[in-house]
């Protein structure tokens, strides 16, 4: 066999093995991290997660003029929820923090809660 001969041989099989499909699963990726347990599953927080909140007027909660004339509205509730200041440490100081909520206007549409926590 001649050299051209032997070169078009190992071309053509070369160009059939790349061109044959080869079918496998997908390659295994890094192993994904088991999910946090949020919040609920650190130790000694059932007192904040399972509280019920007393909804209310909002009046009280105002330290101004407009929040006084806003909070009047009898269409807003308002209920204050208590957190720990650490979640590492449920058994510490507690913050209680002041929601504002404002019931559906066309209660057979209601879809659902919005909550807004603009930061603090």
């Amino acid at each position: 066999m001649s050299f051209s001969l032997r070169a078009g041989a190992l071309t053509g099989a070369l160009l059939l093995a790349l061109a044959t499909p080869v079918v496998a699963g997908p390659a295994p990726g890094p192993a994904l991290p088991e999910p946090s347990p949020g919040i609920a599953g650190l130790p000694g927080l059932n007192p904040f997660l399972d509280q019920q909140l007393t909804w209310g007027p909002c009046v009280d909660l105002a330290r101004t003029d407009a929040d006084r004339r806003t909070f009047a509205d009898p269409r807003f509730d308002c209920a204050f929820l208590t957190v720990p200041l650490d979640y590492g440490k449920p058994d510490g100081p507690t913050a209680r923090i002041a929601m504002l909520r404002q019931q559906a206007l066309d209660p057979a549409a209601r879809i659902g809660s919005l909550f807004v926590d603009p930061g603090g």
